[in-house]
């Protein structure tokens, strides 16, 4: 079974700290049972909230990150 983490989307999302996020396309990532990767790299930006919990080896493979 694959699974994917949404990494962004479209909708304009509030954080706790008051911040609005939003992106100009939808973006995720598959993944295994086990959580990791089926690929080796990330192309655009995740959200910080991955480094927080059981997707925070994603964010090494991220070429840039978004509050």
């Amino acid at each position: 079974m694959i699974s994917a983490v949404l990494l962004g989307t479209i909708i304009k999302k509030q954080a706790k700290d008051g911040l609005a996020l939003d992106f100009d396309k939808n973006a995720g990532v598959l993944v295994n049972k086990q959580n990791k990767l089926r690929g080796t790299r990330i192309l655009g930006p995740v959200v910080k909230e991955l480094k927080k919990g059981k997707y925070s080896k994603m964010t090494s493979f991220a070429s840039d990150f978004r509050n």
